[in-house]
C-alpha cells in the first residue's frame, strides 16, 4: 500500500508540521529548525522557502488554494500569513499557546485553537471575528469540514463547533474516558461517515490508541491500539478505510484496516510524528530527522 517515492532533504532539524494545498501539487512543511518549506511531492523540487524573522517555529496552516500559508511564532506570541509563492508578509496577528490553526475552505477565515480555546480571524479584513473557551480550551487539533461550515476539535470531550459563530455543537464521542485520556488529533473521511480521533492513554491504559467514530451518530466502531505513549498523527486514506497513524514518540508509521483494527503496514521512520495525505490520494507525506527530513510515500488501495 505504501512504497517509498521519495526522500526530501531541506530541514537541519525534525519536521513537525505538513500541509498539502486541495490539489496536492504542493506540500509544506514546518521543523524545529524554524524553517516553513514549500515543495513539489511529485518531483521533490523545493518551491520556496519562507524567510522567517523569529524562532520558536509552532503549527502551520495551507490555504486549500494553495495561496496563503499561516505560521505560529512562539517567541513572538504571532501568527504570520505569507503569500505562499512570493513569501511576502500579508498580516502578524496576535496569538499565544497555539496548538492548531485551519483555514477555511474559501481561503476567508484563520481559526486558531490554544489553551484557551478557539479564535477566528476574517483574513480579508484582518480583524478578530470571534473566541470560545469553555468546551474549546485545551485544544489539540481543529480541522474543518469540506462545507466549511463545522470545526471538528480535538480537546478533552472532542466535538464539532459552529465555524461562524465558535458556537459548540454536537460531541464526537458521548462516552466517559478515563480521566488521563486526552485527545491528540484527529481527521476525517465524512464522505464515509467517519472521524477518526488519536488518544493519548487510551481508556487508562499506557499507551495511545486510534478511536474511529461513526459520523453523526457519535458510536464507536473500531479502536487501534499500540502507540507509544500517544498517537501524534492520524489520517483517513481516500475512501475511509485505511487509517494512517504515527506516534509520538515511537517513530511508527502504522496503515490500519478500519473496519478491522488490523495491522497491514508499520514502517520505522526515525524522528516521525507527523503524516498527511494529499488531498488527490496520490501521495502520503511523513516527518522525519535530518538528513532526509521529508519521506514521501506513493499510496495504492
Amino acid at each position: 500500500m505504501l512504497k517509498e517515492w521519495t526522500r526530501l532533504i531541506g530541514h537541519r532539524a525534525q519536521v513537525h508540521a505538513l500541509a498539502f494545498s486541495e490539489d496536492g501539487l504542493a506540500l509544506v512543511s514546518g521543523g524545529r529548525d524554524d524553517l516553513v518549506h514549500v515543495w513539489n511531492p511529485e518531483s521533490g523540487e523545493l518551491l520556496s522557502t519562507l524567510e522567517t524573522a523569529s524562532a520558536g517555529l509552532g503549527p502551520i496552516a495551507f490555504a486549500g488554494d494553495g495561496s496563503i500559508i499561516a505560521a505560529h511564532w512562539r517567541e513572538i506570541d504571532e501568527v504570520r500569513v505569507y503569500e505562499a509563492v512570493a513569501g511576502a508578509l500579508v498580516a502578524q496577528l496576535p496569538a499565544s499557546g497555539v496548538t492548531s490553526m485551519a483555514i477555511s475552505p474559501d481561503s476567508q477565515h484563520l481559526v486558531v485553537a490554544s489553551a484557551e480555546g478557539l479564535a477566528l480571524w476574517n483574513l480579508a479584513e484582518l480583524r478578530l471575528e470571534g473566541t470560545c473557551g469553555g468546551a474549546a480550551r485545551d485544544a489539540a487539533q481543529v480541522r474543518y469540514d469540506p462545507t466549511g461550515e463545522k470545526l471538528f476539535l480535538a480537546a478533552p470531550i472532542p466535538r464539532t463547533f459552529d465555524a461562524r459563530t465558535l458556537a459548540p455543537a454536537e460531541v464526537l464521542y458521548a462516552h466517559t474516558l478515563h480521566a488521563f485520556d486526552r485527545a491528540c488529533c484527529l481527521d476525517l473521511a465524512l464522505d464515509e461517515g467517519r472521524v477518526a480521533v488519536g488518544w493519548g492513554h487510551s481508556e487508562g491504559r499506557e499507551g495511545g490508541s486510534v478511536r474511529v467514530i461513526e459520523w453523526p451518530e457519535g458510536r464507536s466502531i473500531q479502536v487501534l491500539r499500540g502507540h507509544q505513549p500517544a498517537v501524534g498523527s492520524v489520517c483517513f486514506a481516500p475512501g475511509g478505510r485505511h487509517v494512517v497513524s504515527v506516534g509520538v514518540r515511537d517513530s511508527l508509521v502504522r496503515v490500519w484496516q478500519a473496519a478491522t483494527a488490523h495491522v497491514l503496514e508499520e514502517h520505522r521512520i526515525p524522528g516521525a510524528k507527523v503524516a498527511a495525505f494529499s488531498p488527490t490520494g496520490v501521495f502520503l507525506a511523513t516527518g522525519a530527522f535530518p538528513p532526509a527530513s521529508l519521506v514521501i510515500w506513493e499510496w495504492t488501495p
